[in-house]
């Protein structure tokens, strides 16, 4: 064995919904990217070209992830509340001394 270990691709995971009305949903998986399609079928070929397809959205969500901005902790508005109440504290025990 190396002194480097091998770093595993995580499995790619479908979930294959049919409806019995001939609606479908694919959702195809693989780590944190995900992509979701809907399709319909009357049989067999039309669930193997739903399962293309949501293959094939799934590698183009990998080659171009979308990108997420996590919010700050303190949303902007009430980090003014509270310095604004901090403030008006500070000026109130200076007038108390």
């Amino acid at each position: 064995m190396t002194a480097k270990a091998k770093k595993t691709a995580p499995s790619t995971v479908l979930v294959i919904t049919l409806e019995p009305d001939g609606s479908g949903s694919l959702l195809a998986r693989r780590g944190d990217l995900a992509h979701l399609s809907q399709f319909t079928y009357s049989g067999l070929t039309e669930i193997v070209t739903a399962i293309q397809h949501g293959a094939t959205a799934l590698i183009t969500v990998e080659e171009n992830p979308p990108v997420l901005k996590t919010p700050s902790a303190v949303p902007v508005a009430e980090q003014s509340n509270t310095e604004q109440l901090e403030t008006e504290t500070a000026e109130t025990t200076e007038e108390g001394d």
